[in-house]
This record gives structure tokens, sequence and C-alpha cells, in this order.
């Protein structure tokens, strides 16, 4: 079970981590969208630096994302079906329950919970 501090550490770079992707995500097809309806080369690179330091941002959230227990990002794990095998993938998961590495739950401390009415 985490402490106090690690859930509020855990919760608030998983807030980062959403908050990123989901920024960039609208960005980048903002930036599709837009370019394919209008000419972007007179602001290209102006765009491409934003996107590097988009880029650079996504990297810096993703290592702040881990588990303060053991330090590993936190892991979903899927099985699927491709063309001729079976495959299993691994990906960042955005709202685990528990640690994929060390088995530690990411529920909130007891002694945070608030009485219900």
């Amino acid at each position: 079970m985490l402490t106090e501090e690690q859930y509020a550490a855990f919760k608030a770079s998983q807030r980062r981590f959403i908050w990123v992707m989901t920024f960039s995500l609208t960005f980048f097809s903002l930036l599709v969208l837009v370019g394919q309806a209008y000419n972007l080369e007179s602001i290209g690179l102006g765009l491409a630096v934003f996107s590097l330091i988009l880029i650079a941002l996504i990297i810096w959230s993703m290592h702040g994302y881990r588990c303060p227990a053991c330090g590993e990002t936190p892991r979903a794990r899927m099985w699927g079906l491709g063309a001729s095998e079976m495959q299993y993938s691994s990906m960042v998961a955005l709202k685990p329950k528990e640690c994929s590495s060390c088995g530690i739950s990411f529920a909130k401390p007891a002694h945070m919970e608030t009485p219900k009415k």
C-alpha cells in the first residue's frame, strides 16, 4: 500500500502524463487537419520547433510517470491475434490499479478515504 506522499506524487505524475498526452494528440490532430486545408510552409519552422518541444515534453512526462515503490513505468499487457500468430504486447497503462512490476496497489490509502454519509 502506498503512503500519502507516494500516492499524491503518483497521482500528480499521472495527471501530468495524461494532460501532456491529451494536449499532444489534440495539437498533432489539429496540425494535420489544418495542414490539409491550408498551406503551412510559411510557418513551418515554428511548427517544427514547437513539435520538437512537445515531443521533449512527452518524453519528460513519460520519464516521470513511474511507480513510487519500485520506479518502473506502470504497464498494461495485452494479447492479440495477428495475421498468422498470437501476439503479446505491453504498453504504458494510463490508469493502473496496481504496478505490473512489484504488484503494489495504486488505490488511495485507507486513512485518506473520506467517510460516506
